[in-house]
């Protein structure tokens, strides 16, 4: 069966060097600009120059937009590339493997592969730590000894420390049924409500003010503390893909993912838990549920466009943005060539204008001059 290798890596470095090209041509559209701005050539000229100058500005922004999607073409071909390896690898052996040499893996001496553990535990992990102080404790220590990369290590263990503190807080808030939390069979509501009214349950957990029991303060600070390490935790991603990209990610765009993707997690996982909850299931079954919510849904987005669902968001959102943003200039250029055509024209109007009147004064001035000579002599 024929067989062909695809090098990710060249894929991702060509890509990096068509977003410097497109970096560049937006240099030097830039720079046109400014001499079209700087223009001094008055009347119909003047105007022609800049006119030609915004036509050729134009065809920069759309080489540099070709630029731009022929490389992202080719970072996500490389992604879509090593997912399908990945999945291959994965279910022949049972675990995950990145490629990363010139020959497929497997093919002898010269392959060279990285290999990774399957999601699945992390999956099981982040539902273990939703089952009470007992369960996020579990979560936690295991969590330490299963992930590689440090930094993730100290951010995911610090987001289970604060379920434990969470729930400790609530033990403490409703001491008469502290055993409860342990494992998390407290009931928010008891025989079910609106889901209306479970998610502003939900979003009151946040209110430190809401309560003078210090046990209330601690569960409310450790709600903060868990979502703002969901934010590094996204933040972390998006900087290690800003510092790969080769120059094709901009920080601002990273802070932007980051901002969006950790707000669709955390109100995807506070609805989901509202909903659950709003039938009366214990808080450890929501927890669960949310978990699993958010899991499928980034399966299903993942297997059929690509991405999971907060990556699909933040890249929609932050494309359509990038695109007004691009149109706003565009017509803005436009406006702006239109009004110094118009400035020009009214210059031109007024010139003629105060030429005419000097020459009419001149020519009565004359005529009055040569009247009295004729007679006064």
């Amino acid at each position: 069966m024929p067989q062909f290798s695809v090098k990710f890596d060249v894929l991702r470095t060509e890509a990096g060097q068509l977003g410097s090209y497109e970096r560049e041509l937006e240099s030097i559209r830039q720079s046109l600009s400014r001499i079209g701005s700087a223009v001094q050539v008055k009347g119909n000229a003047g105007a022609l120059i800049r006119r030609n100058i915004l036509q050729v500005e134009n065809g920069l922004t759309v080489c540099r937009r070709g630029m731009a999607s022929m490389g992202n073409t080719l970072s996500r071909s490389a992604e879509l590339y090593e997912a399908a390896e990945r999945r291959i690898v994965e279910g022949k052996n049972g675990y995950r493997m990145i490629h990363t040499a010139d020959s497929l893996p497997g093919e002898g001496a010269g392959s060279d592969t990285e290999s990774e553990r399957s999601d699945l535990p992390d999956f099981l992990l982040e539902m273990l730590g939703k089952m009470g102080i007992l369960g996020a404790a579990a979560s936690m220590a295991a969590g330490w000894f299963w992930e590689d990369d440090a930094v993730q290590r100290w951010l995911n263990g610090g987001g289970s420390l604060s379920n434990v503190l969470g729930g400790f807080g609530d033990a403490v808030n409703n001491s008469e049924q502290w055993y409860h939390y342990l494992l998390g069979t407290d009931i928010e509501n008891p025989g079910g409500t609106s889901f209306a009214n479970a998610w502003r349950k939900e979003i009151g957990k946040y209110g430190v003010k809401n309560t003078n029991n210090w046990g209330g303060k601690l569960a409310a600070g450790a709600k903060w503390a868990g979502d703002l390490l969901t934010v590094l935790s996204y933040g972390y991603e998006n900087y290690q893909e800003y510092m790969t990209s080769g120059g094709d990610m901009s920080i601002g765009r990273a802070l932007g993912e980051t901002a969006i993707e950790s707000g669709v997690d955390i109100g995807l996982g506070l609805a989901a838990v509202a909903a659950f909850s709003a039938l009366g299931a214990p808080v450890a079954i929501a927890g669960i549920g949310a978990v699993a919510v958010g899991w499928a849904a980034d399966v299903l987005c993942e297997t059929f466009l690509g991405e999971d669902l907060p990556e699909l968001v933040s890249n929609a959102v932050m494309d359509i943005g990038e695109a007004i943003g691009e149109g706003v200039s565009v017509a803005s250029e436009y406006v702006s060539a239109a009004w110094d055509s118009v400035c020009d024209g009214a210059q031109d109007v007024w010139d003629n204008v105060c030429d005419g009147a000097s020459a009419a004064w001149d020519s009565i001035c004359d005529g009055a001059s040569d009247w009295w000579d004729s007679v006064f002599g």
